[in-house]
C-alpha cells in the first residue's frame, strides 16, 4: 500500500450499532454466519425467534460490517450481502454503520478480504486462547490506509475486473 495514503482508525469510519432487540417475533430470521480469514458472510440455517436462548439479538442492514467477537482475531469479518436485511445477529456478532461520505464499503471489502486487520485483531483479543474475544473497540481501534475516495473507486474497479477475468479464466478449466 502507498505511503502517502493516511492512516486511520478504523473509528473515524465505522460506527456501532447499538440497537438491540430483547423479545424478537415468533418468526423465522435469517441467520448470518462470517467465514474466517476474510472469506465473507453468507447467510445460515433460520434461527425460529421462538427457540431463542439469548436475551440480546440484533437485526442486520445491508451493507453494514459485522465483526464475530471469538473469530474476528481469525478475519471473521465482512459486509452484511444484500440477502442479509433483517438477519438475526446473537450477542457474540458486533455490527457497524459504514461512513460512506469518507470510505467506500468496496475498499472496506477489499481490506477485509485481504485479512488486513488479523495481526491487529488478534493481538488485542482478550480472554481463554480458545475464547480470546474481540471487542468493538478493538476494531474501532485498528487501522488502515485511507486513500481518497476518487483513489478507492479506482482501486476496488481494478480489483473487481481481475476478480472477473480470474473466474472467466477459472471456467475455462
Amino acid at each position: 500500500m502507498r505511503q502517502s495514503w493516511p492512516v486511520v482508525e478504523l473509528g473515524k469510519v465505522l460506527i456501532q450499532d447499538q440497537t438491540y432487540v430483547s423479545a424478537p417475533e415468533l418468526r423465522l430470521y435469517p441467520k448470518l454466519s462470517v467465514k474466517l480469514y476474510g472469506k465473507g458472510v453468507f447467510l445460515d440455517a433460520p434461527a425460529d425467534g421462538a427457540t431463542l436462548k439469548m436475551q440480546r439479538h440484533q437485526l442486520a442492514k445491508a451493507g453494514q460490517v459485522i465483526l464475530s467477537e471469538i473469530w474476528g482475531k481469525r478475519g471473521a469479518i465482512g459486509l452484511v450481502p444484500s440477502e442479509g436485511e433483517g438477519a438475526l445477529c446473537t450477542s457474540h456478532f458486533f455490527l457497524f454503520t459504514v461512513d460512506e461520505s469518507l470510505v467506500e464499503r468496496g475498499w472496506l471489502s477489499a481490506i477485509f478480504r485481504a485479512n488486513y486487520l488479523e495481526e491487529q485483531l488478534s493481538s488485542r483479543a482478550r480472554g481463554t486462547t480458545g475464547y480470546a474475544s474481540v471487542r468493538p473497540q478493538h476494531l474501532l481501534s485498528a487501522k488502515i490506509p485511507l486513500p481518497p475516495l476518487p483513489e478507492q473507486r479506482r482501486i476496488v474497479g481494478r480489483i473487481n475486473t481481475l476478480a472477473t477475468k480470474i473466474e472467466e479464466a477459472q471456467s475455462f478449466r
